[in-house]
């Protein structure tokens, strides 16, 4: 029996790319509100609105990183999965040349 893990391994490697490419995109931008936006009756909410697009920024972040951790866990049950195969195959291998022997 052979399971095909190659396909699953390219899916999540493409997919722990594509979440690093969108942290560093984080890491590298902040969300600015200026109160010259909104004009200058409006520097408390312009306070308000930055505070919480730089929340909404940051839980971005922290999502896309803890989606990074996850597909690096898949890959090395995958990783594992491959290695027990391999040992089955060679333990039944073993049985059945014993049992040709017979």
């Amino acid at each position: 029996m052979h399971i095909d893990t190659e396909k699953s391994l390219r899916t999540l490697q493409q997919l722990r790319d594509q979440l690093e490419t969108f942290a560093a995109d984080l890491r590298g931008s902040e969300p600015i509100v200026t109160s010259d936006m909104l004009g200058e009756g409006f520097a408390d909410q312009a306070r308000i609105i930055a505070r919480q697009l730089n929340s909404i920024h940051q839980e971005n972040l922290r999502r896309s990183l803890t989606l990074i951790n996850a597909t690096r866990k898949a890959e090395a049950q995958i990783h594992e999965l491959v290695r027990q195969e391999a040992v089955n195959v060679h333990t039944l291998g073993a049985i059945d040349a014993e049992g040709a022997t017979r």
